[in-house]
C-alpha cells in the first residue's frame, strides 16, 4: 500500500496544492505476510524542503500506530541501504532495533551504481548490489512502552 504523505502545517492556496496540504513526499507498507503477522514500512521517500521537519517523524509513527494498534502486526521492519546512514538513524530514533546486515540483499539498476557495490566476476562488470540493514520492532515492545515513546516524538515534533 502506498500513500501520498502531506504536510497539513502547510496550506498551499494555488493549484499546487494537494489536498488539504502541501504534498511532502510518499510512504508503504509492503512485504506484509498476514501468516506470520509481520510487515515493513518502505519506500519512504520526503521531499528534501520537508526532511529535517515532523514531516518524517509524523508518518512513520503514523504507520508505526497503524501496524501495531490496527492491523495488530507483531513486526514492523525497515531496511535501509547499509550506506544510508540518515536512513538507519531515523529508523533507530522511532524505535527500530537494528538486527544486522544482509549482505547482497538486492540488485540496483545501472544508474544507482553511486549506491550500490560493484563487483567484478568471471572478468566482467555485474549490476550493482546492495547490503542492507535490517531494523525492527516487535509488538512486545510496542505495548512495553515504545508506543508512548512514538507519541511523545510526534508530539514533540507536532
Amino acid at each position: 500500500m502506498h500513500w501520498a504523505v502531506l504536510d497539513l502545517t502547510k496550506s498551499v492556496p494555488t493549484e499546487t496544492a494537494w489536498g488539504e496540504g502541501q504534498l511532502a513526499g510518499y510512504a508503504a507498507i509492503l512485504n506484509t505476510v498476514p501468516a506470520r503477522l509481520s510487515t515493513e514500512i518502505g519506500h519512504l521517500l520526503i521531499h528534501p524542503a520537508f526532511q529535517r521537519t515532523h514531516v518524517t517523524t509524523n508518518t512513520i509513527g503514523l504507520l508505526l500506530h497503524w501496524c501495531f494498534d490496527t492491523l495488530r502486526m507483531r513486526r514492523v521492519q525497515w531496511f535501509a541501504n547499509a550506506q544510508n546512514e540518515r536512513s538507519i538513524r531515523v529508523a533507530k530514533r522511532m524505535g527500530f532495533a537494528f538486527e544486522g546486515i544482509l549482505r547482497w540483499h538486492r540488485t540496483l539498476p545501472q544508474h544507482k551504481e553511486d549506491i550500490g557495490v560493484r563487483v567484478e566476476r568471471g572478468g566482467k562488470l555485474e549490476p550493482p548490489g546492495r547490503h542492507s540493514a535490517l531494523l525492527a520492532i516487535g509488538w512486545d515492545q510496542w505495548e512495553n512502552g515504545l508506543s508512548a515513546q512514538v507519541q511523545k516524538e510526534m508530539d514533540r515534533r507536532g
